[in-house]
């Protein structure tokens, strides 16, 4: 094989044109590819460990190859020890001498092929100096075949690994974009995406839709997750089921959020079902979710039919936490909402017809406000809401009255300032208790003292004040034949996740009121469906 000067300028060109790869890797690669061809001839001549060098002159083509040894002492104990292997991406060594000395590395035996000892080595040139590297040019030569198929294979190689770190190069600052291609191959696992410019992505089903049944030559749009520069195959990875995803294709359909007009403030969805988009505009002039919704709905519905028609809520951002959270839960309409910043939780009142509505199918709708508020929300009814405020403030007031020896109007006065147990009587500000109409200085310090006592009593006696009742899990709340007025009931019992209502039996569900037999074993065989992983573990609980 004759490798010309003129092929070695159109293969470099062409190949960087087609690949979009730097010319100077691609010579770089062939340098590499004709020195490895060029030992692998030494190696057939019985000369094995040979040092090669090959230089390509990058504007005419014109290449030349050298044959390099490592300067040694005469004295073999003498010797010093270097890397046998002559870097040919290096920088030109000069005739008979290297410019430089190589760098320093792991010291390593040198096969004696790529040795001369430093009597040889300055008998053909003087100048030469122990541990530099000496090189002679060798003629042209004529490749066999099997040094050509080497070469090609280098070329291949290095080809393929200029490529990826092009690619990496290319989509490095991209992580997180909206990215748009075709698939080109589908396996059981992963469907592979050509992207622009040839590039390959990997969608993994397990990043995808459940219902993405993508065929060899789909149109693909989604959103590039991270890179894997050590993948054998193609190393982005991109996914459908993040909550970027949404984001990206509202960027895409709502020209007022690229120009900054309209922000989005939170996205959570459960892939394939529903999600919640919450919007903000500093523009009291746009209406952040019409313009995002569109005409007739139609920049809503794109979003939606990309995303296998996700059912997508898209609410107003707000800065006051209670109005957020009844924000978050549309369509659902709320009678008021009770937060305890303490905890991060927040009861919220619904008119009993309007209960399945704030809950959602198995609870998504509450959920997805949750996760977009940053709070955990309870659904109650709202005469429940107004039952349980009342009987909580007349126990309040009745304990008020026991331990702070005050008559039914200061302890109902002190309810309504929002004092909810002698705790934050006993250590609350003066101040704030003045702000009070009806107690002055005298009667907020007697308060405060009387709280004291009553505390320091009750430690004394091994008693302690109550604490707030338990309020059921989400994960209750969306049980088959669940209401939330049964949750509260259970919850009351100390019954407020579904494993421990899984735990209980009939008998023990019939001492709450309002529970009737039929109802205690569904909401037992259902809290154990989602416990016990096989019908022979459920059996066995069953009977248990």
């Amino acid at each position: 094989m004759e490798l010309k000067p003129s092929e070695i300028l159109a293969m470099v060109q062409t190949v960087a044109t087609e690949k979009g790869i730097e010319s100077e890797l691609l010579f770089e690669a062939v340098e590499l590819a004709l020195a490895e061809a060029r030992r692998r001839d030494f190696e057939s001549q019985g000369t094995a460990g040979a040092e090669v060098r090959v230089r390509i002159d990058r504007a005419t083509g014109d290449w030349l190859s050298f044959r390099v040894w490592f300067v040694v002492a005469d004295a073999p104990d003498e010797r010093v020890r270097r890397e046998p292997r002559v870097d040919p991406l290096a920088r030109p060594l000069l005739h008979g001498v290297a410019e430089e000395e190589p760098p320093e590395s792991d010291p390593r035996d040198l096969d004696i092929a790529c040795e001369k000892t430093l009597s040889e080595a300055q008998a053909l040139n003087a100048k030469i100096a122990l541990g530099q590297w000496y090189e002679e040019e060798l003629p042209p030569h004529q490749f066999g075949r099997i040094a050509a198929q080497i070469a090609k294979q280098v070329i291949v190689r290095r080809v393929r690994d200029a490529e990826r770190v092009a690619v990496r190069k290319q989509y490095q600052q991209r992580v997180g974009e909206l990215l748009s291609g075709h698939v080109s191959r589908v396996t059981r696992d992963n469907f592979i995406v050509t992207l622009t410019g040839n590039a390959e992505a990997l969608l993994p089903r397990s990043r995808a839709l459940r219902d993405d049944g993508f065929r060899v030559g789909d149109t693909v749009r989604a959103v590039l997750e991270e890179l894997e520069p050590e993948a054998r195959g193609p190393q982005l990875i991109l996914g459908r089921r993040s909550p970027d995803m949404l984001e990206q294709l509202f960027r895409v359909e709502v020209p007022e959020i690229q120009e900054g007009l309209i922000e989005i403030r939170g996205v959570v969805r459960e892939p394939g079902s529903r999600a919640k988009v919450a919007v903000k505009t500093n523009d009291g002039r746009i209406d952040p979710v019409g313009v995002c919704v569109g005409m007739r709905g139609t920049r809503v519905l794109a979003v939606s039919h990309e995303v296998k028609d996700e059912r997508i809520d898209i609410v107003p951002w707000h800065d006051d936490s209670a109005q957020f959270v009844i924000n978050a839960l549309s369509p659902a309409e709320v009678d008021s909402v009770v937060l305890e910043p303490d905890r991060r939780t927040v009861e919220v009142g619904v008119p009993e017809e309007n209960i399945k509505t704030a809950l959602g199918h198995r609870g998504e709708n509450v959920r997805l406000a949750s996760a977009l508020v940053g709070w955990h929300i309870d659904i109650i009814s709202t005469e429940e809401m107004v039952e349980r405020k009342s009987s909580e403030d007349s126990r309040l007031r009745e304990r008020f009255e026991r331990y702070l020896e005050v008559d039914v109007d200061l302890a109902g006065l002190l309810v309504q300032s929002g004092f909810v147990n002698l705790k934050s009587i006993a250590y609350v500000p003066l101040d704030e208790l003045l702000l009070i109409d009806g107690i002055d200085q005298v009667l907020a310090e007697n308060l405060r003292e009387r709280a004291k006592n009553a505390l320091f009593l009750m430690m004394a006696q091994g008693e302690e004040e109550e604490e707030e009742p338990l309020a059921p899990t989400e994960e209750l709340l969306a049980l088959e034949r669940m209401t939330p007025g049964i949750a509260s009931r259970l919850a009351a019992a100390d019954i407020a996740t579904v494993e421990a209502l899984s735990e209980q039996s009939v008998p023990e569900l019939l001492e709450i009121s309002g529970i009737e037999e039929r109802m205690a074993r569904r909401l037992i065989m259902e809290a154990r469906r989602q416990i016990f992983d096989t019908p022979q573990q459920l059996a066995t609980a069953s009977e248990d």
